[in-house]
């Protein structure tokens, strides 16, 4: 049985998140293939840019978020949100 794909927007079109996404829930963006869908996370995150404000304080609440849910064990992602992505931000605030 071939694998059906979910109803809504095209794969390299960015989801309306920010109108249906209740508060305090997390959210997806990924290039999933990104060799045959001909993108990139910058491009993505571009998009969600473009399409609903936002901005450098959703990508890094998106970046923490994403690490919480790494494969990687828990002392290391807590590492990376803090020494990587928190201090990341935090220099991009000051530029």
């Amino acid at each position: 049985m071939p694998t059906r794909r979910p109803e809504g927007p095209e794969p390299t079109s960015p989801a309306p998140r920010r109108a249906t996404r209740p508060p305090g829930t997390w959210t997806p963006s990924s290039t999933c293939n990104r060799l045959m869908s001909g993108t990139s996370m910058t491009r993505e995150l571009a998009l969600l840019a473009d399409a609903f404000g936002y901005g450098l304080p959703d990508f890094r609440g998106f970046a923490i978020n994403a690490m919480k849910s790494a494969f990687i064990p828990f002392d290391e992602r807590l590492a990376i949100i803090g020494n990587v992505i928190k201090s990341w931000y935090a220099d991009q605030r000051k530029a």
